[in-house]
């Protein structure tokens, strides 16, 4: 799956993705403000120490198969959804991670970035839907 289109890379995350976007909305709904302060805390920690300690790729990394890529997509949509993030800060370092070229991972995060918007979106409004006020 190296030479794997850009195109190729966003089916088999997107699955995931809505998926795991439409459950993190779900998840959203269950945890109280307090928990989701802590949780977005903690998530941006991970992502500072992530930078600041560079975790890079090794050389023979590939892509894993689609069933683990459809995983992958929906813990990035989970973890989108919860956070309120686009998935970007998930989807390029996992690609990168794999030996995706920086280009190419970018370029994939951004299609990404519309399921995860759609989904988690449309999520909300489901799971709100019996919100008060």
């Amino acid at each position: 799956m190296p030479g794997a289109s850009i195109n190729g890379k966003f089916a088999r995350l997107s699955v995931g993705i809505v998926a795991g976007a439409w459950l993190g909305a779900g998840v959203t709904d269950l945890l109280d403000r307090r928990m989701l302060h802590w949780i977005f805390g903690l998530f941006e920690l991970g992502v500072a120490a992530q930078l600041w300690f560079g975790f890079g790729a090794s050389p023979h990394r590939a892509l894993p198969g689609n069933g683990a890529q459809a995983l992958a997509g929906a813990v990035i949509g989970l973890v989108s959804a919860v956070v309120g993030i686009g998935g970007g800060t998930l989807t390029v370092p996992w690609l990168v991670w794999h030996n995706v070229d920086m280009r190419q991972a970018v370029a994939t995060s951004a299609a990404c970035g519309l399921p995860i918007a759609l989904a988690g979106t449309l999520g909300y409004v489901w799971y709100g839907l019996d919100a008060s006020g």
